[in-house]
């Protein structure tokens, strides 16, 4: 079993986002999954690649700042992830 070295999970729009840090023989890697509609969806990156990530997260959430409201869309400050807490799921 991999080793857990950090978790946290929020929600977003009726879904429900994990983000763990783990290791294993193989080294450390980030699990990001996503749960909804009883689904569940992963990605899994290296820790080698978490600087691009969040480089590539910070430019979309720029750009994303930028849009305009879409009609069906609350505004994006109404859209923030609400902080549900550390800890298993």
């Amino acid at each position: 079993m991999d080793d857990e070295l950090y978790s946290r999970q929020f929600s977003v729009e009726h879904k429900m986002f994990y983000v763990d840090l783990k290791a294993n023989a193989n080294g450390h890697y980030l699990k990001i999954s996503e749960k909804s509609g009883g689904r569940r969806h992963n990605v899994l990156l290296p820790a080698s690649g978490l600087n691009l990530l969040l480089e590539a997260l910070q430019e979309a959430c720029e750009v994303a700042a930028n849009l305009p409201p879409s009609d069906d869309a609350p505004p994006l400050e109404e859209r923030a992830p609400a902080y549900i807490g550390d800890g298993g799921y």
